[in-house]
This record gives C-alpha cells, structure tokens and sequence, in this order.
C-alpha cells in the first residue's frame, strides 16, 4: 500500500484500470470524453447538468452520491483507480 502526500512519487502501473471512480464531474466529463463509461464503477459530486452530448454516457454510469459518497458506499464498488480534487478525498468527504 502507499499513500502519496504530493511529493514526487515513481511507481508503475501494469494494467488500465477497470473499475475507476470519479468524484468530481470535471472528471467525469473528462473521462465520459475519453470514452472510457464502460471502465467506470462509479462517479459522485455532480455539480450542474451533463454536458449533452455526454448525458448518454453518463447515464451507464453508477451514481454513487449526489455529493461526495460515505468511504463504505465508495469501497463497495472496489475500485481500482480514483480521481478528483484533493477535497474528495480528505476526512470530510470520503
């Protein structure tokens, strides 16, 4: 396990994640652009309505949470690769 605190960190990654999680809708809408739905286990935070031509994406999606998800509801579908802002991930989100 490793924890990263923002300083320079080399690691490697074998495989493309398969089940992410996004918590924002920035990035959401970033990954829904890559055309990357199908890889996503969850998103959470939407902040105002999906871009349209992603809504059709978006809706494969889980949402699971309006705001930020509780640590049980984000674990329960095991993922493999998180992103967001730093806030999503701090002691009063998840």
């Amino acid at each position: 396990s490793e924890t990263f605190d923002g300083t320079k960190t080399d690691f490697a990654v074998k495989s493309s994640p398969t089940h992410a999680v996004s918590m924002s809708q920035a990035t959401t809408e970033m990954m829904l652009q890559l055309g990357l739905e199908d890889k996503m286990a969850g998103t959470a935070f939407k902040e105002e309505e999906i871009y349209p031509p992603l809504q059709a994406a978006y809706d494969k999606v889980k949402v699971l949470s309006d705001k930020w998800p509780s640590y049980e509801v984000f674990m329960s579908v095991k993922p493999d690769f998180a992103t967001g802002w730093p806030d999503s991930f701090s002691k009063r989100a998840i």
